[in-house]
This record gives structure tokens, C-alpha cells and sequence, in this order.
């Protein structure tokens, strides 16, 4: 788990950012001054909380593994009601989101799937599960998203850690066996990329 920065170490970061704003612009206000510094502030404090965000995701992304995942229901774009062993029949990349969910995240994140999918050239490694009010929404973002790979709605919660908290504000990341045992968690973050150890992981352990 990342070190959190101290309350030391941020007050004397700011004294000497104030100070450097100082020296190099002699002439700029007092009030210009207050401003720089509480806009440095902001941002260290900043800084500060995600880490600690992160930190509670690795928390539940821990508590998340090897867990045994539910035979949950799920509803297709066409209304048909399918049981995920049904659906998973070999390591799967499961991505779990929210209608209330960080909407650059989603894009960003179906991105990166669309990327894996496409890395992978094997149908049905990726499910989407959605938690959306109905069908109707469902195929609403699917035609948004351009989603490529099997795509389903679970209005209902999925009985694992990372639901609890996760898909509220982050949506999350699963990767499960031939047995529905999750190997791999993931928050995601507005920051993702397919270059994260996450993705490369997935693309290993999907190939098999």
C-alpha cells in the first residue's frame, strides 16, 4: 500500500511552492499570492485523498479475491434472462458499471476493453455487466458505448466486496476461472490505460 504524504512534508511543500511564487513574480499581488498558494494546497490535498481512495480499493480488491463469484441472473439486450456460468466458460474478464458511475471512466474503460477484445481475436473473454434500470437502458448504452463484446444488465447486487462500495462511484474489474473463482480485481480510475500491469495481466491470463 502507497505511503500517505505526512501533514509535514505537504505544509513544507507549500511554504516553498509560496515562496518560489514569490521570488519569481516580485511584483504580482498579495491577493494573487493567497490565491497561488490555496490553488497549490488544493491540489496536494488532493493528491492526498486519492491516495487514500486508492488505498480502500486496495482493501476490497484484496478481500475480493479468490472469492467463489454467485450464479447470478442476468438480462441480454433482447430481455432473455441468462445465468453467468452460462456465460463464462473459460477465464473471463468481467466489468461491472453503474448507471451512476464515472461516465469518462465507463468510456475509458469499454476503451480499453474494446483493445483487449481486439488483442485477444477470441469471442466471448469480456462480459459487461451492467447495473442499469432496464432493458431499455441497456440498449441505450451498449449503442452509446459501441460495445463489441456480450453485454448484460444485473439491476440487483453481486454478493462481493468490491460491490459494496466500488461500483457507487468507481466501476470495477473481475477476472474469473473455468470455476467462477476470482483471480484478479481491479477498481478503475479516470487514469487507465492499456499499459497498466492490470490489462497486460488480463491479456496473459485471458489467452489461456
Amino acid at each position: 500500500m502507497k505511503k500517505h504524504i505526512n501533514l509535514t512534508n505537504i505544509i513544507l511543500l507549500l511554504v516553498i511552492l509560496l515562496m518560489v511564487a514569490l521570488t519569481k513574480k516580485k511584483d504580482m499581488s498579495y491577493q494573487k499570492s493567497i490565491e497561488q498558494f490555496w490553488f497549490y494546497k488544493d491540489t496536494i490535498y488532493g493528491l492526498k485523498h486519492e491516495q487514500s481512495v486508492k488505498a480502500g480499493y486496495d482493501s476490497l480488491e484484496l478481500f475480493t479475491l479468490n472469492r467463489l463469484m454467485d450464479d447470478v441472473d442476468m438480462v441480454s439486450l433482447g430481455g432473455n434472462t441468462k445465468e453467468l456460468s452460462s456465460i463464462v466458460k473459460g477465464s473471463t474478464l468481467i466489468y461491472r458499471f453503474s448507471d451512476v458511475s464515472c461516465s469518462y471512466c465507463v468510456e475509458n474503460d469499454i476503451n480499453i476493453l474494446r483493445q483487449i477484445n481486439d488483442s485477444l481475436g477470441i469471442p466471448g473473454k469480456i462480459i459487461s455487466l451492467a447495473q442499469l434500470p432496464d432493458v431499455k437502458y441497456l440498449n441505450i448504452y451498449s449503442r452509446n458505448l459501441e460495445v463489441e463484446f456480450p453485454f448484460y444488465n444485473r439491476l440487483m447486487p453481486v454478493n462481493i466486496p468490491m460491490e459494496f462500495d466500488s461500483i457507487v462511484n468507481n466501476p470495477y474489474f473481475l477476472i474469473v476461472n473455468e470455476n467462477m473463482k476470482i483471480e484478479f480485481a481491479k477498481a478503475s480510475y479516470p487514469s487507465n490505460k492499456i499499459e497498466d500491469p492490470f490489462f497486460q495481466r488480463a491479456l496473459t491470463f485471458l489467452q489461456h
